[in-house]
């Protein structure tokens, strides 16, 4: 029997459909890079977010960065940020004071039309990056228990901070993340290679950060910023020297402030 070919409004439908369909995922990945989509959906009063196998949801959540305030203490943990809580503001953790910072900024803002709008500054800047990278890696590769331990840690955020801005980097990029196992002593790794989902392409990808004193939960006094010091040699031969198996690629955070860093130039 002859299939019945759909009427001509109901193929102009499908194809209007389809093209929407792909001018959305074109759209998506100009803003955000090759890595999943949000996926989430309004259901029974609540919005549920898919973060890789598992279902986050609230009632207050509007909007994505209404999640992502919540997903980090939720990634880090209840007790975690409870011990923080109670500590001097001037002993809390660099992420829990950017996020303090954040609420505060959308508190401030201007009710229009059921959407709190404000003006981002550093803080929700800092913050709302932080957890949309953090959240790119557990959606499209993988967030362990190392990584959140130092990411903990203050003395270890700041370089671990850069190693999730290098990965979700090259997720957006159309990489796929293997990480080397830094603990294995027999040898020297990079922080993970990177593998091009379309060309096979192999790098060896180094993250380091220069540290300042009293910059991102360093200890001492931050020093004025036409005297903070320039030189990188060190961190660059440092990488240089594990002798990777790939061509190598260095990320490397300068950490200096907008009205310091023409001095690089």
């Amino acid at each position: 029997m002859k299939p019945v070919a759909p009427p001509p409004e109901v193929l102009i439908k499908a194809a209007l459909q389809m093209t929407q369909k792909q001018e959305a995922r074109e759209q998506w990945t100009a803003q955000y890079g090759h890595v999943r989509p949000v996926i989430a959906a309004d259901n029974w009063g609540k919005k549920f977010v898919a973060i890789r196998n598992r279902l986050a949801y609230s009632e207050t959540w509007k909007f994505i960065p209404d999640f992502l305030l919540d997903y980090v203490p939720h990634v880090f943990g209840k007790d975690w940020w409870d011990a923080v809580v109670a500590k001097p503001e001037g002993e809390r953790h660099q992420v829990f004071q950017w996020r303090v910072g954040c609420l505060r900024r959308l508190q401030a803002g201007v009710d229009a039309g059921g959407k709190r709008m404000a003006t981002a500054d550093g803080m929700t800047g800092a913050y709302l990056s932080f957890a949309f990278n953090l959240f790119a890696i557990e959606d499209n590769s993988r967030l362990d228990d190392l990584l959140l331990r130092r990411l903990k840690h203050p003395e270890q955020f700041q370089g671990a901070l850069h190693e999730v801005f290098a990965e979700a980097t090259c997720l957006r990029a159309g990489f796929a993340i293997e990480r080397e196992d830094e603990r294995d002593p027999a040898t020297r790794h990079a922080e993970f290679t990177a593998t091009h989902k379309n060309t096979g392409e192999q790098f060896s990808v180094e993250a380091k950060s220069k540290h300042r004193p009293g910059v991102l939960g360093q200890a001492g006094v931050a020093h004025a910023h036409e005297k903070l010091r320039l030189t990188y040699g060190r961190l660059i031969n440092e990488a240089a020297a594990k002798n990777p198996k790939h061509p190598l690629v260095i990320f490397l955070d300068t950490n200096l402030p907008f009205r310091s860093a023409h001095r690089v130039w």
